[in-house]
């Protein structure tokens, strides 16, 4: 029979362990998840000439977002974003440009933020 302290002595062992693999499944799934988009988007028809767009308009897409995102970053550094990925995809066939949204693997042909308001509060 294990007293108190081998009990506790174990139990502080496996939580570094546990959490390791927590971490680790964490990686994994959000790796699965960007591969997913990045098929779903690069398999995906052109809107505008109905042609598939092809691996290397959508990694051009996600690398650009991903400038965008660290020139913000240097721009407000300590700045915490909330934001929505949107890709800005460009056919390589015809040129039309439309966005694709990873974090529900959707494809638009207008921008989801081209006719919002901007609503400020006062305060």
């Amino acid at each position: 029979m294990l007293s108190f302290f081998q009990v506790v002595i174990w139990g502080l062992g496996a939580i570094p362990l546990i959490l390791l693999l927590v971490v680790l499944a964490a990686a994994v799934v959000g790796q699965y998840s960007l591969r997913k988009s990045i098929q779903t988007a690069s398999t995906s028809p052109c809107p505008k000439c109905g042609r598939t767009v092809g691996r290397e308009a959508v990694f051009v897409a996600k690398e650009a977002y991903a400038q965008k995102v660290r020139e913000m970053m240097h721009q407000h550094p300590g700045v915490k974003f909330r934001q929505v990925a949107e890709w800005q995809v460009q056919c390589p066939q015809c040129g039309f440009t439309f966005y694709f949204y990873p974090s529900s693997n959707k494809l638009e042909a207008v921008s989801i933020f081209a006719n919002q308001r901007v609503q400020r509060t006062a305060g």
